[in-house]
């Protein structure tokens, strides 16, 4: 894992954006094993109750997609475990294009993250951030890989930096969770969309900053 290839995007450092770009033996691996789970609609908090809502598969709604909510430490899928550890190692990237992540609080991957599945014509259609509430405090960046290419749209778009990205087969992007880096997907009308998203957080002082 000693070479990376980056995006274009890293050669902007005000964006905070930053692209890496998993080979295939990495990804390849990895979707083989995600295309076998079994999927539920999204799930995604009504603000005006608090409950969690799961997408129907049909209504227009904030989040339209079906999912899988993974937890990677006690999962024993070498080809998973092989993928998370170059997302770990590509992170050391963004910290040195950001030197003083290294100063502040530790952090390290959560242990949860999803893997998502967007038919044609849908889209995490609500402008969000990663740390939104209360829940969520102690997220710090976010990962998301995207596992396939859209014919069309599909982009994520990131509010305040004017920016859309284009789904990428590997692709890896990393961003801070904060409200500065509002996005939402964009829907592909020929092609499903395939993603891998999870976070970094802050840690407590004294935990381990690895998965046993």
């Amino acid at each position: 894992m000693s070479n990376i290839k980056e995006h274009e995007i890293n050669k902007q450092d005000d964006l905070f954006i930053k692209g890496y770009y998993a080979p295939d033996n990495v990804i390849n691996p990895a979707i083989a094993w995600a295309n076998t789970l079994e999927l539920r609609g999204g799930a995604t908090m009504n603000s005006a109750t608090g409950e969690v809502e799961n997408w129907d598969g049909q209504t227009h709604a904030y989040k339209e997609c079906i999912e899988n909510d993974i937890t990677w430490p006690t999962l024993n899928v070498p080809e998973m475990n092989y993928m998370l550890e170059w997302v770990q190692f590509a992170i050391e990237n963004y910290m040195d294009a950001y030197p003083m992540l290294r100063e502040g609080g530790a952090f390290k991957m959560d242990p949860g993250f999803n893997y998502q599945v967007y038919p044609k014509g849908h889209a995490y259609n609500g402008w969000h951030a990663e740390r939104g509430g209360i829940e969520s405090t102690k997220r710090m960046l976010v990962w998301m890989m995207y596992l396939n290419e859209c014919e069309d749209g599909g982009e994520t778009a990131f509010l305040y930096q004017k920016y859309k990205m284009k789904p990428e087969k590997g692709l890896l992007l990393l961003w801070p969770s904060d409200f500065t880096h509002t996005h939402r997907g964009m829907p592909s009308h020929k092609t499903e969309k395939q993603i891998f998203t999870g976070w970094f957080s802050y840690v407590d002082k004294g935990d381990r900053l690895c998965w046993d």
